[in-house]
């Protein structure tokens, strides 16, 4: 799993804050993209809704 991160915050307003100030940023000639993750439960719902695909 090169070049990716996983990252926790102590609130969502901070990780919001976070996301918010840094996605699109360029770093070493290339843009950061961050997405939020989805709790397990959540993803396994929308896959068996076939939502899955408008998120990825």
């Amino acid at each position: 799993m090169r070049g990716q991160a996983f990252i926790t915050f102590s609130s969502t307003d901070t990780a919001s804050a976070a996301l918010q100030s840094s996605n699109g940023l360029i770093v070493w000639e290339k843009p950061l993209i961050i997405v939020r993750s989805l709790l397990v439960a959540v993803r396994k719902e929308l896959k068996r809704c076939d939502l899955i695909k408008f998120i990825q």
